[in-house]
């Protein structure tokens, strides 16, 4: 992952606490996707590449650790959808409702893939959302602080809790 894409990462990381619950169930996904580009790094082929600590991974990992995991998933994409079916009930409450259709791991998957399409191509990686997740932001593109939003036009994709608003503690 490009130094850019760990500081995004971390910025999402740090703001989602004081947004509070987001009720979209797409930017779950687009979290997801994200975190399993982060901590399942892979090369722009799509073929696993050594955890570094200096790409942002929370640990170094040495060649006989990446054997005994590409042994158990060829590509990083093959432990994504390992993962996925590792939720019994998201599962049964997917296809269920969506006729079969495990459609929290398909929309994942799909994610995942086109993030890593954007490694590949260079592109970047354009999410699905609308509005895009996240805090109001300023015409230089920083977070708009929470005591400066207007809570008469409140981002309709951030849920504003039962106080009617955030605290600031």
């Amino acid at each position: 992952m490009s130094h850019t894409g760990s500081r995004q990462m971390e910025q999402c990381r740090r703001h989602a606490a004081a947004l509070g619950r987001i009720v979209s169930r797409q930017l779950r996904a687009d979290i997801d996707a994200a975190f399993m580009h982060h901590y399942l790094p892979a090369y722009e082929n799509g073929d696993w590449c050594p955890a570094r600590k200096s790409d942002g991974c929370p640990h170094e990992e040495s060649p006989e650790d990446l054997a005994r995991l590409k042994a158990s998933f060829p590509k990083p994409r093959d432990a994504v959808s390992y993962i996925m079916d590792t939720f019994p009930i998201v599962r049964r409450k997917d296809e269920e409702k969506y006729n079969g259709d495990y459609r929290t791991k398909r929309i994942i998957l799909e994610i995942y893939d086109a993030m890593q399409t954007a490694i590949r191509t260079g592109n970047s990686y354009q999410t699905r959302l609308d509005p895009h997740p996240g805090p109001p932001v300023s015409a230089d593109g920083s977070f708009i602080p929470l005591s400066q939003w207007d809570a008469n036009n409140w981002p309709s994709h951030i849920h504003m809790g039962r106080s009617g608003g955030f605290s600031s503690t």
